[in-house]
């Protein structure tokens, strides 16, 4: 059995994880699932065969690094290499490789795959911050499902190439999936994805649908949680937005098959217009995707703060956020409290989807 360096994951022990030297205490036997990983295991990949490849990246080592040293640095992300192992292992999967502080895995069930992933980001989520330096370690995770070819141990194929971009598009603490990967989920673990947004990746001329998996703790063990608009919305309906700013209100109606963009900036040709000198001539626009999900696109430099909630906010350059229930959009400027421009860039949203029987009354 490998050693394994203190203060690193080890193992969960009543649903909590623990680490090395308190495993010690409790016993070797806590131990045991982590002998070696997987990757030692000849794969056997039938031609054509069709597998889950899983990317799961540490966010931050570099400031890890840089702060701590390497020894320090090299235990922290080895604890949560060693942890993406242990749920790959967990879930039947097998791990690839590891390159640098980012582990490549794969699943021949799609379910396992995403089970795994949300064990992940859910027992990190669970972790206190590490002393060192008081931040959270995090992941990225992307998955995509589609024909690899096997050679020696290691995986090679378009679908590798795609679920290395994918990964790429993950925020901290997300999952990333494509569509293909979706489709392939039974009903009740489909429900819990919603549409992310269209992009186009690196090497491909397509464009590719992505999803996210919907991951949230409940009592000791992961479940994966649908969002209150991701119940309501199973079919294409219409969805009613009301947009704030200052005093003045505005209300848009999106419906199914009729596209319809919103635009937000300091021009006056937009539908939302902002005064301000760090609010862009065209900052940002609401489309809605598939007739299901509000999203906006920030186009400015500056950028946009999303809040939603107690949540973190979240800064949006030159990419997209889904509009889910209701929340606050800070355009160009700071969301701290003791900002005193803080509401003049604050645009407050909600999206409420239209029942069937309420749309013919409209």
């Amino acid at each position: 059995m490998r050693k394994i360096p203190r203060g690193v994951f080890v193992e969960k022990i009543a649903g909590v994880v623990v680490m090395a030297d308190t495993a010690k205490k409790l016993g070797d036997s806590t131990l045991d699932g982590l002998d070696q990983p997987n990757r030692q295991t000849k794969l056997r990949v039938r031609r054509g065969s069709r597998m889950v490849v899983l990317f799961a990246d540490v966010v931050g080592s570099t400031r890890l690094y840089e702060t701590l040293g390497d020894k320090r640095a090299r235990e922290i992300v080895r604890g949560v290499l060693w942890l993406v192992m242990h749920e790959v292992q967990k879930q039947s999967g097998v791990v690839i490789k590891e390159v640098g502080d980012e582990t490549m895995a794969a699943f021949t069930d799609p379910e396992m795959a995403v089970v795994a992933a949300s064990e992940m980001q859910a027992i990190l989520d669970a972790q206190d911050p590490q002393a060192d330096m008081n931040i959270k370690m995090q992941l990225r995770i992307g998955l995509h499902m589609g024909p690899v070819i096997a050679d020696r141990n290691d995986l090679f194929g378009d679908a590798v190439n795609i679920a290395a971009r994918i990964a790429g598009k993950a925020k901290p603490s997300q999952i990333i999936t494509s569509a293909e990967t979706v489709g392939a989920l039974p009903e009740l673990c489909r429900r819990n994805t919603r549409f992310y947004g269209t992009t186009t990746l690196r090497g491909k001329s397509e464009p590719i649908d992505l999803h996210e998996v919907l991951w949230e703790v409940g009592g000791t063990t992961t479940q994966l949680v649908r969002s209150p608009t991701a119940t309501a919305i199973q079919k294409p309906v219409p969805i009613h937005l009301t947009l704030r700013y200052g005093d003045d209100g505005f209300n848009f109606l999106f419906r199914p098959g009729k596209p319809r963009t919103i635009t937000i900036g300091r021009s006056e040709s937009n539908d939302m217009v902002i005064r301000h000198q760090s609010v862009s001539r065209h900052h940002g626009e609401i489309t809605c995707r598939g007739g299901r999900w509000l999203v906006y696109t920030d186009r400015s430099i500056n950028g946009t703060y999303v809040r939603v909630g107690t949540l973190p906010c979240m800064k949006v350059c030159q990419d997209e956020h889904i509009l889910d229930c209701e929340g606050n959009l800070f355009l160009g400027g700071s969301p701290r409290q003791d900002d005193p421009d803080r509401d003049a860039t604050r645009v407050y949203w909600k999206s409420i989807p239209i029942p069937p029987e309420q749309d013919r009354e409209l």
